[in-house]
C-alpha cells in the first residue's frame, strides 16, 4: 500500500512543468468553468499516473520481479477527481505473466479517501508495437514542420517540445516522487521518467483546442482513461534540449466524447511512445463525480 496526500502547491508544479493550463487546474480559473461540481483545482491525470507508474515499479522492486523488459503500457481509467487535500492510496497487486509468455502484468486500485478513483494496469514485455507505415520517414517530415500545425493530410496537429531536466524534476517532484531517483548531475544519470514525456500531452491537446477556437470555460472536457506504450529504450537515451513531436488525432469536437491517438517521436525519428486518450465533456457525465482533467 502507497499513500500520499497533494496539496495545491503540488497541482500548480505539476502544471507548470508540463505546460498544462487547463483551468481545471487553475486556481484563478477554476471557478469560471460552466458546471465545475469540484470546488477548488483537481490533480492533473499525468501527475497521478506517474505516481501510479512509480508505486507499481517499487510493488516490482520488493517483490523481486525483473522489471527489465522493453515496452511499457501504462492503462488508466479515471472514475473520481483528486482534490488537494485528499488522501490516496494505492494497492497494486502480484504481477502475472500473461498467456503469451512475453508479458507481464500488473493491476492496481486508487482511493481517493476510501473511495475508488482510479483503476488500471502496466503490461511490460519486449515485443515490439505495430510500426506505422513509412514510419520513420514520417517522423523525419515531422521535424521540419511548424510547431502547433496540421500535419500535411489534415489527420494530425503537431506540438513540438524539448525535454528539459529542470521541468523533469519539477514534475516528479508534484507527484510526490523523488527525482534524485532519475537525475544526479554528479554521477551524469539522466533518465526521464516515463510519464514526464506523456505529460506533454495535455499541452498538446490544449494546443489543438486554441488552434480549433474550443472553448475550455463553457464546454469543459476532462479524460475518461488513459493507455500509453513507452519504448524505454528511447527514453534512456533522451537527453536535456532534446526535440520531441508530438502529434494528437485531429477529431470532432463536436462530440460528447473523444479519443485521440497520440505520438511522439525524436528528431532522429524514433518513435518514443504512442497513446490513446480519452477526453468526455463535463456535461455529458450523469453525475458530479467525475475524472481528472
Amino acid at each position: 500500500m502507497f499513500e500520499i496526500t497533494y496539496t495545491p502547491f503540488h497541482i500548480d508544479v505539476a502544471r507548470f512543468a508540463s505546460d498544462d493550463f487547463n483551468p481545471f487546474h487553475d486556481k484563478h480559473k477554476w471557478q469560471r468553468i460552466a458546471g465545475n461540481p469540484f470546488g477548488g483545482p483537481i490533480a492533473l491525470g499525468f501527475q497521478l499516473g506517474a505516481w501510479l507508474l512509480e508505486a507499481v515499479r517499487e510493488a516490482r522492486r520488493q517483490a523481486g520481479v525483473d522489471d527489465m523488459q522493453r515496452y511499457s503500457t501504462l492503462n488508466i481509467r479515471y472514475v473520481d477527481a483528486v482534490r488537494a487535500g485528499d488522501m490516496l492510496s494505492v494497492a497494486v497487486k502480484p504481477a502475472l505473466t500473461d498467456a503469451s509468455g512475453d508479458g507481464l502484468s500488473s493491476r492496481f486500485v486508487m482511493k481517493r479517501n476510501g473511495r475508488t478513483a482510479v483503476i488500471g494496469s502496466l503490461r511490460t514485455s519486449n515485443g515490439p508495437p505495430a510500426p506505422l507505415p513509412d514510419e520513420l520517414a514520417f517522423a523525419l517530415l515531422l521535424d521540419g514542420l511548424p510547431d502547433r500545425s496540421v500535419v500535411p493530410g489534415g489527420r494530425w496537429f503537431l506540438k513540438r517540445k524539448f525535454m528539459l531536466t529542470s521541468n523533469a524534476k519539477n514534475f516528479l517532484s508534484a507527484a510526490g516522487i523523488d527525482a534524485f531517483r532519475y537525475f544526479d548531475e554528479l554521477d551524469d544519470r539522466v533518465h526521464f521518467p516515463e510519464l514526464y514525456p506523456a505529460s506533454l500531452l495535455s499541452s498538446a491537446l490544449l494546443e489543438r483546442g486554441l488552434h480549433h477556437r474550443h472553448d475550455f470555460i463553457a464546454r469543459p472536457m476532462v479524460y475518461s482513461h488513459h493507455q500509453i506504450t513507452t519504448d524505454r529504450d528511447v527514453l534512456d537515451r533522451l537527453r536535456s534540449n532534446d526535440r520531441v513531436n508530438l502529434i494528437v488525432s485531429e477529431e470532432n469536437d463536436a462530440d460528447a466524447r473523444l479519443v485521440h491517438q497520440c505520438h511522439a517521436y525524436t528528431a532522429r525519428g524514433e518513435r518514443l511512445f504512442h497513446a490513446e486518450i480519452g477526453l468526455v465533456t463535463l456535461a455529458s457525465l450523469a453525475s458530479a463525480a467525475t475524472v481528472p482533467a
